[in-house]
């Protein structure tokens, strides 16, 4: 079922109140995979505590062991009810979980997933509820049937089409065949109405049919309506901005409330989920909150005082931390290295200005020049950074002037904390940087090679320690270094992928298999994956290139499996989950998900050449 932003307030109340005579917790399942699903666990977890209800936190990396963690939660715990948090969304719950063998039939699932489109089945079901980002509840009339998609949401179009076709024709030739032998035994009797038995049963016959094709035809209809609709694969509000909406409604929203959503909205930002759109819509909510707690004018100076409307809720942040609205710089991690270094490796300024080449630099130098910046001064400290030369960074004015190099879109809005003035300062982007590099680098085994919850359990709590983190917090600045290594490695490869021509133009998308040991260290992470192909596309497209979808795929030597990741322009549908599962229907190749994004998964070593090969013919 699905629950609208008017309902969730109501739905809250379920999740709080349902159940009240089980004696277990209420059960958070979190995605171990983006920093979204961490800030929306931090949101929830507080809007628990205020209503004083008690919770388990069961950090999750992929849909079996989702199933599995449930499976041996579920009744042993007696929870009130589970929370499933960016996770979940997307496939068949009631069959992954084995729902119907959970004995407690009160038991509900709560779903708050940005992942679209939501499973059918989902919809329809009574013991699933999907938190949506829509204000009015969806048109359920106007959605597919469902029945022609397997628990993970896969419809066979092509394959079942012509086999359902095959199966038609045969069997009108096997009842048709019949009733001509039983009119020609007919004839031997009675030849006199030979000519009129065969006009009937020829009449009989082509109805038969025609109403065969009709229901194939029908069938068919109905098939490819819902492989549209699996094939509309996108990313909504993020669940952090929907959680804050939710504290909203309740009364309970606060800085910190807020912060965690400046945090989901940057996420999405940085990974390519939302459009530039959708981003400045939601961080104009966003600024319009913040000046709910400062007035107008502290909200752009930086004073340390708010009013807090809420006075059931507390605010985790520090009594000198302030939240900022500013006209951000796009360059990542900018407060945690010099300027010089914050431009050479910006993916942004990278993709534009070619920075890994020497022609790139010298195009860096151009734009420290434009800014009136000498370089001694940009290679210092940023906290040894004159406030002039901040001044010019965060100019709205700037890009006015900066369009001669290409760079017509240097800020953006963003949201800051900060401690004591500029003393200490952190950025929602570089917090989101600071999560996925700590989830994705901080293991130094691989993410999916020791055995034991304990692992998962222990990278959540890193992330949510840097997320929570107080300015200078020593959790909070090993994050920021973890981060900064990824970003240099993100820039180098990139620029040796294009400088070698190390992809190939396949028709509707580029591809770039990564053999090389030299890119071993990256290619082991999605997250950075992630973004090594959105900066390949942003690059390229930069070079004149004509924009496409880019795939990457690389080793991951810990599993003896292939990593296959596939993005798209958020402003379109990303329906390369469906496309990977065709052409490993086509060709026989064992495929699994990796993590809970249906266009990211592994691929058996060995199959990696005919897997691309026939993603071609699918893609064609």
């Amino acid at each position: 079922m699905i629950v609208s932003l008017r309902n969730l307030v109501d739905c809250w109340s379920e999740v709080v109140r349902s159940r009240e005579e089980a004696s277990g917790p209420v059960l958070l399942f979190v995605a171990l995979d983006d920093c979204d699903a961490i800030a929306t666990a931090m949101s929830v977890m507080a809007l628990l505590k205020a209503d004083l209800v008690r919770y388990e936190v069961v950090p999750v990396v992929d849909l079996g062991q989702l199933a599995d963690r449930f499976k041996e939660m579920a009744k042993p715990a007696e929870p009130r009810s589970a929370v499933f948090i960016n996770c979940g969304a997307r496939v068949d719950l009631e069959k992954l979980l084995s729902l119907e063998t959970v004995e407690d039939e009160a038991l509900k699932v709560f779903v708050l997933d940005s992942c679209r489109p939501f499973h059918l089945n989902n919809i329809e079901s009574t013991r699933v509820q999907l938190f949506d980002d829509a204000l009015q509840p969806v048109d359920q009339s106007s959605l597919p049937l469902c029945g022609y998609e397997d628990a993970y949401g896969f419809v066979e179009v092509e394959m079942e089409d012509e086999s359902a076709g095959s199966d038609v024709e045969a069997e009108d030739d096997v009842v048709f065949g019949s009733d001509i032998e039983y009119e020609s035994d007919a004839n031997e009797v009675d030849g006199t109405n030979d000519r009129s038995k065969k006009r009937h049963s020829s009449r009989k016959k082509e109805k038969t049919k025609k109403r065969a094709r009709q229901n194939v035809e029908v069938d068919s209809d109905m098939r490819h309506r819902a492989y549209d609709y699996y094939s509309s694969c996108h990313v909504a509000t993020p669940s952090a901005l929907v959680c804050y909406l939710l504290s909203m409604d309740l009364k309970k929203e606060n800085p910190t409330l807020l912060w965690l959503a400046t945090v989901g909205i940057a996420d999405h930002f940085i990974f390519g989920k939302s459009t530039n759109e959708s981003y400045e819509e939601s961080a104009s909510l966003l600024k319009g909150q913040l000046e709910r707690f400062y007035n107008e004018q502290e909200a752009q100076t930086g004073s340390k005082q708010y009013e807090n409307n809420s006075q059931s809720l507390s605010s985790s942040l520090d009594a000198e931390e302030v939240i900022q609205h500013v006209d951000e710089p796009r360059l990542e991690l900018l407060r945690h290295w010099n300027l010089f270094d914050a431009v050479l490796y910006s993916t942004y300024m990278c993709s534009k200005l070619s920075t890994w080449r020497q022609t790139g630099r010298r195009r860096v130098l151009e734009f420290l020049a434009t800014l009136g910046i000498p370089i001694r001064v940009a290679q210092q400290r940023w906290q040894h950074l004159s406030r002039e030369s901040r001044n010019v960074l965060e100019d709205p004015s700037l890009e006015t002037t900066l369009g001669r190099l290409g760079l017509n879109d240097f800020h953006r809005d963003g949201f800051v904390k900060t401690k004591g003035g500029y003393k200490a300062s952190v950025s929602a982007v570089d917090v989101v940087l600071a999560v996925a590099s700590t989830l994705e680098v901080d293991n130094p085994e691989g993410r999916h090679n020791v055995p034991g919850e304990n692992v998962w359990e222990s990278l959540f709590w890193k992330a949510y320690d840097i997320l929570g983190a107080g300015l200078g917090d020593v959790t909070l600045e090993r994050g920021m270094d973890l981060a900064s290594r990824m970003q240099m490695l993100l820039v180098q490869v990139g620029g040796q992928v294009i400088d070698q021509r190390a992809f190939v133009s396949s028709g509707t998308f580029r591809y770039a298999v990564l053999r090389d040991g030299q890119y071993q260290e990256a290619v082991r992470h999605p997250l950075v994956i992630t973004r090594l192909a959105h900066f390949l596309m942003d690059a390229l497209e930069a070079q004149g290139e004509k924009p496409k979808p880019f795939v990457i795929i690389a080793p991951l030597t810990e599993k003896s499996t292939w990593l296959a990741v596939a993005v798209t322009r958020a402003s379109t549908y990303n329906d390369f989950g469906l496309r990977f599962r065709t052409a490993a229907a086509k060709n026989g190749t064992k495929i699994v998900d990796h993590g809970f994004c249906p266009h990211i998964v592994e691929v058996a070593d060995g199959q990696e050449t005919e897997f691309v090969r026939f993603l071609h013919d699918v893609m064609g």
